[in-house]
């Protein structure tokens, strides 16, 4: 997974309190950063891999981590977050000082993820907000590396570590599925190449995603879809048979389902 975008930290470390936004852009950043969820639940794409977002993780992501946090389809939960940006310099002296701290957060292939309590949440929650209050100033700073200095010792002291990534056949699938065109992509496929059950192959794609394995394929070909319709090269019919529909009428009532207008709507914007 590359990076399309390198964030660059702010000097005056301005707080991010989010509420259902969503990256849909890989990045990754020249500092480390900490990501806790107030609410709802969402998917943190990274490293080639999906991790499970919920209310009360607190994640330690690295500069070098290339993420991007994605809905998942069908849930209708509010996603809360806030996320805390780190000079690099900052954490190196809190690695210098507490050597566990840097193989905690160091030595995963995707950040660390653990649990917060409701009371850990709500104080971290009220810390940040109040900070966002503040203008920048000596004071503002101080408060800030106290309340990156507390997440640190969140990482040591909070008793329970989530579990991290969903299963590793699934995140090997969903990789191999990336680099297959979507026509190609058949449930058939899916399911050879996951060596599961149906069942099991069923409830992994609705607990990760959200969805089923055909509804996946079909968003998957609406995202080529729309590429195609912006790019004018092909007309409406020779797009839907590319991909596999069997009638136009048939891909632009799926196109419409999935981005709420039809194929000569989108291009009509340009």
């Amino acid at each position: 997974m590359k990076a399309k975008r390198h964030l660059v930290i702010d000097e005056n470390y301005p707080i991010g309190h989010d509420i259902d936004r969503f990256f849909e852009d890989a990045h990754d950043h020249d500092y480390y950063e900490f990501l806790y969820i107030i609410r709802g639940k969402a998917i943190n794409v990274v490293n080639n891999d999906i991790q499970m977002l919920d209310k009360g993780c607190l994640l330690a992501i690295r500069p070098s981590d290339v993420h991007f946090i994605k809905k998942i389809e069908n849930v209708d939960d509010t996603f809360e977050f806030f996320n805390i940006p780190v000079p690099k310099e900052y954490m190196q002296r809190q690695y210098d000082k507490c050597i566990s701290l840097k193989d905690m957060i160091e030595n995963s292939e995707i950040p660390r993820c653990v649990y917060l309590s409701n009371t850990e949440l709500g104080v971290l929650a009220g810390k940040a907000i109040n900070l966002i209050s503040l203008i920048p100033s000596e004071e503002r700073n101080f408060l800030y590396f106290c309340l990156v200095k507390e997440l640190c010792s969140c990482m040591i002291e909070c008793d329970h570590i989530k579990n991290q990534s969903c299963p590793q056949w699934f995140s090997a699938l969903i990789r191999e599925m990336d680099n297959i065109e979507p026509e190609e992509i058949t449930y058939d496929m899916i399911l050879e190449k996951a060596c599961v059950s149906k069942s099991v192959l069923c409830k992994t794609f609705k607990k990760v995603i959200g969805m089923t394995p055909s509804s996946y394929i079909n968003k998957k070909k609406m995202e080529k879809a729309y590429s195609m319709v912006i790019s004018e090269e092909n007309s409406f019919t020779e797009i839907a048979s590319e991909l596999g529909y069997g009638s136009y009428t048939h891909f632009s009532r799926e196109f419409v389902k999935e981005f709420g207008t039809t194929p000569k709507g989108i291009r009509d914007r340009k």
